[in-house]
């Protein structure tokens, strides 16, 4: 008897010392996981943060090379809509980053944008973080993140420099928003998400991420179920490449 409750005892010992090891073991494998994934998203967030600054950066620097040219200078000055609206789509199409570039008075009021969009014109938007920003000294500025009303609506800033005549007085505000959409993707992979929505919500979202896969970019998506990704790039000027189904 006194055999088997010395058995019995050194087996629940010995389950007890494997067990609460292992699970000593497997804490410190969650906690060093856990600090690794945080140090590489830290990582990966100053990365993206000094990308984005670069970027704008160098839209800002953009803008301060526009504002500059004498015809520019002369339209704004005159507030002559044809020539102005000239330079903004030679600033889209060499500049595809930025986007809905307008121009606006000393006082805040848009008097010529592009694409042209006449609901705009004569918008006061003296109350909107990009213009109190720019008005403070009469440097360029960097707003603060907004929801895009035009487009996409994706989540943007505007990059704002003041114009100058000759003889150094205000007389307007050149305008681009850069959308913060994330750089494109080359592979994405949405496995077991689509099964929860209706048919012509799959269609919304697959159109969506299009919009962040690179020009050859995947979708690796699951299977036959969710071919509705098909009917995306139709509908979507990001065309999604190169499709994958897997099961």
């Amino acid at each position: 008897m006194e055999n088997r409750s010395f058995v019995v005892f050194t087996l629940i010992l010995s389950f007890c010392i494997i067990f609460g090891t292992a699970g000593i073991v497997s804490c410190n494998s969650f906690k060093k996981a856990t600090e690794a994934t945080i140090r590489s998203n830290e990582t990966r967030a100053i990365l993206l943060a000094k990308l984005i600054l670069e970027h704008q950066r160098a839209a800002l620097g953009v803008l301060r090379s526009y504002r500059s040219r004498s015809l520019l200078m002369d339209s704004v000055k005159r507030m002559d809509f044809e020539g102005a609206v000239r330079h903004l789509t030679d600033l889209v199409e060499k500049n595809p980053e930025a986007e809905w570039p307008f121009i606006a008075d000393p006082d805040g009021v848009l008097w010529v944008n592009f694409p042209v969009d006449k609901k705009r014109w004569n918008k006061d938007l003296s109350q909107r973080d990009w213009y109190k920003g720019v008005s403070r000294e009469w440097k360029p500025y960097v707003s603060s993140v907004f929801k895009m009303l035009v487009g996409e609506k994706d989540l943007a800033v505007a990059v704002s420099a003041p114009t100058f005549d000759e003889k150094g007085k205000v007389i307007g505000i050149l305008n681009t928003a850069q959308s913060m959409a994330p750089v494109p993707f080359d592979i994405i992979f949405c496995r077991n998400v689509a099964i929860y929505f209706t048919e012509p919500d799959k269609v919304r979202r697959f159109k969506n991420i299009g919009k962040y896969l690179a020009k050859d970019g995947r979708l690796i998506i699951g299977g036959a179920r969710n071919r509705s990704a098909d009917s995306a790039p139709s509908s979507s000027p990001s065309a999604i490449y190169g499709r994958c189904f897997i099961n």
